[in-house]
């Protein structure tokens, strides 16, 4: 692994590492003219690839070879690009929300209270698009301003833009894990009989809703 992190390190800073004690370099190399020895660090322009083998007593080997970032990025779709960057991004607030978490010893939250009022805990579970957004002063959630909780049924073109939209413009959050129940491949019989009992089955098929109760089972 050592030898790993050096070469990396070699593609990305551009300088070949010396060996100070390559000071006697075998003369049969001579005509090796791909080969060299160098006795102290090259900066070069760039490298773009780097190759390292590993010779084992075990006779088990291996060659890996390496390419620069470069080359990975200008092979993907611009957008699929954009889209990593941000990605990064995310990755780079998270680990420092985690870093924080670690250092200060409260990586586990307990929460005293619900997200919403008590007296608004049967619309809130039984709405199906109750939601909650951050809230700013307290760094948790909350439900108490959403205008969602107003409306007492939703469409499933409603529910699809809110659970399967990867940029919502609402910025809201599920209370409870929602599931549509066309997600759920009743349909399939191969899917049914690995995930349900012959009598589950029976009485699945026998209700008047069958897509229904096998969600439920």
């Amino acid at each position: 692994m050592p030898r790993v992190v050096q070469l990396l390190d070699s593609i990305n800073s551009g300088v070949i590492a010396g060996n100070r004690m390559a000071d006697n370099v075998d003369d049969h190399f001579e005509h090796h003219t791909h080969l060299m020895f160098p006795s102290r660090s090259i900066q070069t322009d760039g490298i773009q690839a780097g190759i390292m083998s590993s010779f084992s007593f075990t006779q088990v080997s291996g060659t890996l070879l390496m390419l620069h970032l470069h080359y990975l990025f200008r092979s993907i779709d611009p957008v699929k690009h954009e889209a990593y960057k941000q990605h990064a991004v995310h990755m780079k607030l998270s680990n420092k929300v985690m870093s924080e978490m670690m250092i200060k010893n409260n990586l586990v939250q307990i929460k005293e209270v619900p997200p919403y009022l008590l007296n608004l805990k049967e619309k809130v579970l039984l709405n199906p698009m109750a939601h909650v957004q951050p809230d700013a002063k307290s760094g948790s959630y909350t439900c108490i301003a959403n205008p969602l909780l107003a409306k007492k049924s939703a469409s499933v073109l409603e529910l699809t833009k809110i659970y399967h939209n990867p940029v919502s413009t609402l910025n809201v959050h599920s209370t409870i894990p929602s599931e549509l129940i066309t997600a759920v491949p009743s349909h399939n019989p191969n899917f049914v009989s690995h995930n349900f009992t012959d009598a589950e089955i029976a009485y699945c098929s026998a209700q008047p809703s069958p897509a229904s109760s096998f969600t439920t089972q």
